[in-house]
């Protein structure tokens, strides 16, 4: 199943959140429903590229799941990966040409969805440690649940 994102819409928030930028408002304020719809396309994209990147992703997993890299490390290498396709998702944006159109394939969505799962522990670990955050070896059990998870969107898919 896949997910097509339309980018003249896209464009037309795009516009009109630089038009209130202007006025000293923004489309968050003035219109929700918008607001979020303007942010999904940036999300769903990067998930899509986070997807088409899923081995440098399970290749880093699989490092800290066989204790080749500590939690520390894993969790910045985690989140460094996923602010790179951040990061590719802006550029393809701004590059896009009004008249195009994406698909996403369905899969690619949840699978962004537990990238950003992982990330969010990440952050949680480093930004509190183990004491007041995440214990390591609550952190390790998370990481196993959610890559068997992956695991298993990926089987589902062949």
């Amino acid at each position: 199943m896949k997910h097509i994102l339309n980018f003249v819409r896209y464009k037309d928030l795009l516009k009109k959140e630089k038009n209130l930028n202007l006025e000293n408002k923004s489309l968050l304020i003035e219109n929700k429903d918008e607001f979020l719809e303007f942010l999904s396309y940036n999300s769903k994209l990067q998930n899509s590229i986070s997807y088409q990147n899923k081995e440098k992703y399970y290749s880093l997993i699989s490092q800290y799941l066989d204790n080749l890299i500590p939690p520390q490390l894993f969790q910045w290498k985690f989140v460094e990966l996923e602010q790179k396709d951040a990061e590719a998702a802006k550029i393809l944006l701004n590059d896009i040409k009004e008249s195009q159109t994406f698909s996403i394939e369905l899969i690619a969505i949840k699978f962004g969805s537990l990238v950003d799962k992982i990330s969010e522990l990440s952050d949680i670990a480093n930004e509190f440690g183990p004491e007041e955050g995440i214990s390591n070896e609550n952190f390790l059990k998370s990481i196993k649940k959610i890559y068997s998870e992956m695991v298993a969107l990926e089987n589902q898919s062949e």
